[in-house]
């Protein structure tokens, strides 16, 4: 049973019992694949649970219990010796393969869904000046903040002795939905593109427009596919062989930009004006990315097997602008108000500033130097929020955000 666009519920799996009841199971069930793919499991063996531990209790990143990725990756690894049906189904293993990757992608989406909807950010003096204002302030698009302050005591009211109102950091800020971090989604293209513009203004304009297409006839292809199968059936050694290749092309070349296109891979750089006078569109930022986003065989292997879709030569580093007072905080609706003003700490911005004034003689190059080109010779330390000089030569530039004049 597909659900109807909600992502705090997962799809289900209904199975009829011998008693005539009917058992409800979640995608991410132990007994889901067995049961929706019978031919590629006939055995019954079980699927991914989040018990699942790594081999002789290794670790890795720091935990033991196993992704549905990696476990999804581990699968479609075709073993020595390996007979088992499911690297034989043809069209039935292109499905498995993108209902796992659907799966996979469900799952981080749910937890957006669940989970950044409770995260809110606010630039700091917003929250101050939300703190300590004993009016009703009206904030942005209708959003009303009720006030923390007691005029009769002169102290602020803790939200449990507040009935009726929620906690004002809850009223506080704007809504996080699908960060940049999850690839494909808007923010995250828009990034990229950011990203290589910044490349453009420091070494210019590409001299070379340069088209690379998965060939499915590729003797590297046709050499690993047994006699019966064609490279649609094998989507996994497509991936595989598509992203070694791409390597071994990109090495022969001094840079290369790899941007996604759906279907077979290709590597080539698209652009697109888009035109101010459309419609707008979903303002759901996740039901727009699933509305919008195709899931081709390949590409599902490609992001099970963790390949990058998107690639630059230098590292970027986004580099933060604002007032004084201005930097954004991120909290939890129910946190500890004091805990939150005390977040202010120090930004990229503000230790830059710290950095030109440091009279050491390893920081004297950042006097000379603009606060875009900072990190070619100086890297982000995110843990103690400082510049620390570069002690290797890295291809690194800086880009800094884009500021709105109003």
């Amino acid at each position: 049973m597909v659900d109807d666009g909600n992502l705090t519920r997962p799809r289900d799996l209904y199975v009829s019992a011998k008693d005539h009841s009917l058992l409800r199971l979640f995608e991410t069930d132990e007994k889901y694949d067995p049961l929706q793919y019978p031919l590629l499991f006939p055995y019954g063996y079980l699927g991914w649970t989040y018990t699942d531990v790594y081999a002789n209790g290794a670790k890795y990143r720091n935990k033991r219990t196993m992704s549905l990725r990696e476990h999804v990756a581990y699968r479609i690894f075709q073993k020595v010796d390996d007979q088992t049906a499911l690297h034989q189904g043809g069209r039935l293993f292109q499905q498995w393969i993108v209902d796992q990757r659907a799966k996979c992608q469900q799952e981080q989406l749910r937890w957006v869904a669940k989970n950044q909807k409770k995260l809110r950010a606010e630039r700091y003096h917003g929250i101050t000046d939300a703190l300590f204002n004993e009016e009703t302030i009206t904030l942005d698009k209708g959003e009303v903040l009720v006030s923390e302050y007691d005029r009769a005591t002169g102290t602020l009211v803790h939200p449990d002795q507040r009935p009726g109102n929620e906690h004002f950091l809850n009223q506080v800020g704007k809504q996080v939905v699908l960060p940049d971090a999850h690839v494909g989604s808007r923010r995250n293209m828009y990034k990229h593109y950011q990203e290589s513009m910044a490349i453009v203004r420091e070494y210019g304009n590409p001299d070379a427009f340069i088209t690379m297409t998965c060939n499915p006839r590729w003797v590297e292809i046709v050499v690993l596919l047994p006699d019966d199968q064609t490279a649609q059936d094998r989507p996994d050694i497509v991936a595989r062989v598509w992203q070694l290749k791409l390597k071994a092309k990109l090495a022969d070349l001094d840079d290369g930009l790899l941007v996604w296109k759906p279907g077979w891979p290709s590597l080539r750089l698209k652009l697109r004006v888009k035109n101010p006078s459309e419609p707008r569109s979903e303002p759901n930022e996740i039901l727009r990315f699933l509305n919008a986003t195709y899931i081709s065989p390949v590409v599902a292997a490609m992001r099970l097997l963790t390949y990058e879709i998107q690639g630059k030569t230098h590292a970027v580093t986004t580099l933060t602008v604002h007032l004084e007072g201005g930097q954004m905080v991120v909290f939890q609706p129910n946190d500890d108000p004091d805990r939150v003003l005390g977040r202010e700490g120090s930004t990229m911005l503000t230790s830059f500033f710290e950095l030109c004034a440091s009279l050491e003689p390893e920081d004297e190059i950042a006097k000379t130097m603009l606060y875009q080109e900072i990190p070619k010779e100086f890297s982000w330390d995110a843990k103690g929020k400082v510049w620390v000089r570069r002690k290797k030569y890295q291809a690194a530039i800086g880009r800094l955000i884009h500021v709105s004049p109003c």
